[in-house]
């Protein structure tokens, strides 16, 4: 008999009395554990989150201010916090930082930004001082420690939200403006000193929900396995087993989101500084243009940099569009894919008008689709224009056909074109972020696909492309929602 089995049999051989009563210590201990870790590991990643987010407006707001203000300072641009009533003048840094913030609050995630200091100019009075208990502790610790952190966790009404806080340094490059503006709070700022605080606040009650459900089903099962005495840790075991690769599947998809994150912070910081380095540089053939007195060329530039700035929108709503798709949940209703087809093909009127597109649609319906129409109408929309852009004009007639039918249990959708293709080496990374596989064809942020994907992972579908030189179908197959 070797070792192992001598061992099997002194714990489970003798008495089941004392064996139950370590396995249910042993036990009790690994769910106190558990729990502690896995509100840990949320924690951890809503912080991560919140870091990635406030590095992202750190740069932004950088790369603003010495690529854009300092370049537009001696220009026919004024620069201040009314803007939207000239169209001459353009954001302060931290306007356009506050702003950023509000689109992030009105996208209905539920996260939002804000900027604020002891020191706020007149005209935020009431939004940029230190108006509740946070912000008051927040400043007080970074101010003494402006290289660290500040967070915590509080509780905003029925749901708890992570509030976490930076310092807001004065860089060199602003010193002039606060220092010499007629409305400035204080003038005698330093290079390094703490100025304001960047916060972001993110809702992490669902996470914390979520975690808790799960430790509340392992404490059943425990109280179950205890009352089947013996029998029950054999079961168990398997439930730690489950759990261990519930954990690491966790961690595993943790560590693939921190990842996808760290991915997402560069390529964001690259995409927006794209834009903004090109209007710097037409910023300052402008500047020559009018000491020229070349208008017409000045003007010409100008618009040019209005295109950018386009370009820079529309990469920041496909970013809110992706966080989004993760996270925003509307009604069920009843889906309409004959106003969608149409509501469609009106907004991409343009692309008809370039590429003399043939649009089609197909409906054979058993039932009345329900779900969220915003989820169906970008799927369609982006999909759709997808066709359209890489439509081949070698090709004698260019169509997109748009196929839509059911059956008892799935909803099935098929958009087809007879376009330019997907290459095959690139087909595996289709639904990655900031993939573009023909930039010389046609312009975007490379979002498209990878928003598509989320919204059909969040109806729990599945979606496959086969796409060849004569042409590209998306497949996608939802599972059948049922009336509310």
């Amino acid at each position: 008999m070797n070792k192992t089995t001598l061992l099997k049999e002194k714990l489970f051989g003798y008495s089941y009395f004392p064996v139950v009563i370590l396995f249910m210590g042993s036990l009790a201990f690994l769910i106190f554990s558990s729990q502690k870790n896995t509100q840990d590991l949320l924690s951890f990643s809503a912080k991560q989150n919140a870091e990635v987010l406030s590095i992202s407006l750190k740069t932004f707001r950088k790369i603003y201010t010495e690529e854009v203000i300092l370049k537009l300072q001696d220009s026919e641009f004024s620069i201040g916090h009314e803007f939207y009533k000239n169209d001459k003048e353009i954001p302060l840094p931290a306007s356009m930082t506050i702003l950023i913030g509000e689109q992030i609050k009105k996208s209905g995630s539920g996260s939002y930004t804000s900027l604020y200091s002891p020191f706020p100019f007149p005209w935020r009075t009431n939004t940029g001082g230190l108006n509740d208990s946070f912000k008051q502790d927040a400043w007080q610790f970074l101010s003494e420690k402006p290289t660290e952190e500040f967070y915590r966790i509080e509780s905003i009404g029925d749901e708890s939200y992570l509030r976490y806080a930076k310092a807001d340094i004065m860089q060199s490059s602003c010193l002039h403006c606060h220092n010499t503006h007629p409305k400035s709070p204080k003038i005698d700022w330093k290079q390094g000193d703490v100025r304001g605080i960047l916060e972001i606040t993110l809702p992490i009650f669902a996470v914390f929900e979520k975690g808790k459900l799960a430790i509340d089903k392992q404490i059943y099962t425990t109280l179950i396995s205890g009352m089947l005495g013996l029998l029950a840790i054999a079961v168990a075991i398997l439930s730690f087993r489950h759990q261990l690769a519930a954990e690491k599947s966790l961690q595993t998809n943790l560590k693939n989101r921190n990842s996808e994150l760290e991915q997402f912070s560069y390529r964001t910081s690259h995409d927006l500084k794209a834009p903004l380095t090109s209007s710097k540089r037409l910023a300052n053939f402008v500047l020559e243009d009018i000491e020229a007195g070349n208008l017409e060329e000045a003007k010409l530039n100008t618009t040019i940099i209005h295109r950018q700035m386009e370009k820079l929108e529309d990469l920041v709503m496909d970013i809110l569009d992706l966080a989004k798709a993760d996270i925003h949940q509307s009604k069920i209703e009843p889906i309409d894919f004959k106003s969608i087809f149409r509501n469609t093909e009106s907004k991409l009127s343009y692309l008809v008008l370039e590429t003399h597109i043939n649009l089609k649609l197909s409906l054979e319906l058993l039932h009345t689709p329900y779900g969220e129409r915003a989820r169906f109408t970008q799927i369609i929309e982006n999909l759709t224009s997808n066709a359209m852009k890489y439509s081949d004009t070698n090709k004698p007639e260019n169509h997109v056909r748009l196929t839509i039918h059911d059956d008892i249990h799935s909803l099935y959708i098929e958009i087809a074109d007879n376009g330019v293709g997907i290459p095959i080496e690139h087909q595996p990374k289709l639904f990655e972020m900031f993939q573009r596989f023909h930039p010389g064809l046609s312009t975007g942020s490379g979002l498209g696909l990878a928003i598509v994907k989320k919204h059909i992972d969040h109806m729990q579908g599945s979606i496959i492309c086969d796409s060849s030189p004569e042409g590209t179908t998306f497949r996608i197959t939802l599972p059948r929602q049922q009336q509310p």
